[in-house]
């Protein structure tokens, strides 16, 4: 069974002052009308006021104006059993004119007859302030940057559908040209096989039968190298045909022949 212990009076003291000395919150002991009794050193690294020129002075004098009246009211109804009071959030006034955001808690202190000190405890939120400004500013960038990046990726998208639409339309018009060799070609095919029936089947009869003819020698040479040079013509019309129909080089083509 665990039975409490009291720590000596001057034990408590010093405890009591190591641990004001050591936070990072400031500490006021104040009388009950409001007088400043004691200031930890937090108070001069946060307002900027020496411990020696707070001490006797009333609070008021580093409270915002705007704050007053609401503490006032806070210090009349702080809870009798020495409790703390609900956090509010005030303003203080450095020495240089600046002011900064704090929560303050109070509370009764003194024995439970008589209970005629009061403590505060200021937790500087100023800091927070500036860290979650600094936040929320940090925040936007990074939303502006996403929004950025989503209009970039949105574009890069964009042009892809735009090149996949060029790169189909020319797809489209490699097969239509490709269609209009084809049947070029084709054409042309049609023709030297035109132009060799007819060199053999309107021509070339009629040149023998010239032969047969009294022709001079003369005559009988010219229509021969006629003939000869016509057969020349369908020779290479049938060696262009043959090549096309069996996908022969000329090379290949001549060791066939």
């Amino acid at each position: 069974m665990k039975t409490s212990f009291q720590v000596p009076i001057h034990e408590s003291e010093k405890i009591f002052r190591m641990l004001t000395h050591v936070s990072n919150d400031m500490i006021h002991v104040c009388d009950r009308d409001g007088r400043i009794l004691f200031a930890n050193p937090a108070t001069s690294r946060f307002i900027g006021y020496a411990i020696d020129d707070l001490i006797g002075t009333p609070t008021d004098k580093v409270i915002h104006p705007d704050n007053l009246k609401t503490i006032k009211s806070d210090m009349e109804r702080l809870p009798k059993d020495g409790s703390l009071s609900p956090a509010r959030e005030i303003r203080l006034i450095r020495k240089d004119g600046s002011h900064i955001n704090v929560n303050r808690v109070a509370m009764l202190l003194g024995s439970m007859e008589k209970r005629n000190y009061i403590g505060i405890i200021f937790r500087n939120t100023s800091i927070l302030k500036t860290s979650a400004r600094t936040l929320v500013a940090t925040n936007e960038k990074l939303q502006q940057e996403i929004g950025e990046r989503k209009l970039i990726a949105k574009k890069l998208t964009e042009k892809k559908a735009v090149l996949q639409d060029k790169a189909k339309s020319l797809e489209e018009i490699n097969v239509a040209l490709n269609v209009l060799l084809r049947k070029r070609e084709k054409d042309r095919t049609h023709i030297e096989e035109r132009i060799c029936s007819n060199i053999e089947d309107l021509v070339i009869p009629y040149l023998e039968k010239m032969m047969q003819t009294n022709l001079t020698k003369h005559q009988k040479a010219m229509v021969d190298i006629l003939r000869s040079n016509l057969k020349d013509v369908t020779s290479n019309f049938l060696q262009k045909l043959s090549s096309r129909s069996f996908n022969l080089s000329p090379a290949e083509l001549k060791v066939a022949n």
